[in-house]
């Protein structure tokens, strides 16, 4: 009788933890935006003062951002990313996969980033919190001269989180820097496997030396494109 007891419990504890689901709102505030313009001479001082005050007011709001995690696979993204004219924001943890993917996009181009679990130090502290009525425990994560406080909750024992903090012994509540919060608001089990996004295949995946060369064309890029619409914006105010 008690193999039957111990295999029904072996296959109730495999059917729940094969079935773990998530899907976690955020709130996220960061008043140290930093804006790279490049070197294109036709981007004037005044064209540059216009569109710091823009990103100055915008980075201000809070902005909502929505994790889904499902069976092992995670997506994290801003909420109405895909919509026309806003830059894409999406993050992938892929299952039985060391490392994570960004999509890139730089509105002209679109490609992925890897990036490596390897690239953190992380550094587990004794301080708790309560938050949303979950125990959170600290974890220092620096990431070269990056430094953050991340907030983790075992309660949650499923190792996930926004953006690049995803492989904590629960799952990521909350991550303060200097000028930055990012806050866990709503916590549920309300996901299907369809809300957490597949990667796409037709776009490459970038690393290392190559992923920082592409970047910085992509950003080029994006700057042009920025110029263009802001002259073209300016133009018709005349």
């Amino acid at each position: 009788m008690s193999k039957y007891i111990t295999l029904f419990f072996f296959c109730f504890s495999f059917l729940a933890h094969s079935q773990e689901k998530l899907k976690v709102t955020y709130e996220v505030i960061s008043n140290n935006t930093k804006v790279n313009f490049g070197s294109d001479p036709n981007l004037s001082e005044d064209m540059k003062k216009q569109m710091l005050e823009k990103i100055d007011k915008i980075s201000k709001e809070p902005k909502k951002y929505t994790l889904c995690y499902y069976d092992g696979n995670t997506y994290f993204a801003k909420d109405n990313s895909s919509a026309t004219g806003k830059q894409k924001q999406e993050f992938f943890k892929v299952k039985n996969q060391p490392g994570f993917y960004i999509l890139n996009d730089f509105k002209v181009e679109e490609f992925y980033g890897y990036y490596p679990d390897s690239n953190f130090e992380i550094e587990y502290k004794d301080e708790a919190l309560i938050i949303e009525k979950y125990l959170c425990k600290l974890a220092i994560v620096k990431s070269g001269n990056e430094v953050n406080k991340v907030w983790y909750t075992e309660e949650i024992p499923i190792s996930t989180g926004p953006f690049i903090y995803n492989n904590l012994p629960g799952l990521v509540m909350k991550i303060e820097r200097p000028n930055y919060l990012c806050y866990a608001v709503h916590v549920s089990n309300d996901c299907k496997e369809q809300d957490v996004k597949k990667m796409n295949p037709i776009l490459k995946v970038y690393q290392g030396e190559e992923l920082k060369i592409k970047s910085k064309e992509g950003l080029d890029k994006r700057m042009n494109h920025s110029r263009e619409v802001l002259e073209k914006r300016l133009e018709k105010s005349k």
